[in-house]
């Protein structure tokens, strides 16, 4: 039987259980669900916590090794599934980057314009921009740019609510 909707959530790539997502992309391929919902810290933006981190773990590439393996997960994640409507709902850790650019925003010495002015984009279209969720065909479900806490962030389908 073909199910509706898997849902899944707290990947923290990088750190994600190798042979957990194997399992999961096996499932997905075989069993080809309608709806797929990513309901949050598919990243972990570690190096943007506000606790005590790890330098091995938080230095220079940090970032970009974390954004270069959710984007490989969630492209594994659309080939498995090409034909099923894929939502991706943000939950505390990618607020993360949202709280790290508010934070730096009120910086007087970081112009965070620079973000459209050079990228062409405003910071809360970061998410879709950074992780490619246009080319992949996933729809971001972000928190609107007023509310200041994740938990405010979900989605209802049908009479189920999900978030994270």
């Amino acid at each position: 039987m073909k199910p509706p909707i898997v849902i899944l959530s707290d990947f923290h790539c990088p750190f994600q259980d190798k042979e957990a997502v194997a399992v999961v992309l096996r499932f997905l391929r075989k069993y080809q669900p309608r709806s797929i919902i990513l309901d949050g810290d598919v990243a972990d933006f570690y190096a943007m916590s506000k606790f005590n981190k790890s330098p091995a773990r938080a230095g220079e590439q940090a970032i970009k090794v974390e954004v270069d393996e959710v984007h490989s997960l969630l492209r594994s994640i659309r080939q498995a599934c090409p034909d099923a409507e894929i939502a991706f709902v943000v939950g505390n850790h990618e607020f993360r980057l949202r709280r790290f650019i508010y934070a730096q925003s009120l910086d007087e010495r970081v112009d965070f314009t620079i973000l459209n002015m050079v990228y062409g984009i405003k910071h809360e279209e970061l998410l879709i921009r950074l992780l490619g969720l246009d080319e992949l065909d996933i729809l971001l479900h972000d928190l609107d740019p007023e509310i200041a806490k994740f938990t405010d962030n979900f989605i209802k389908v049908g009479r189920l609510f999900v978030g994270h």
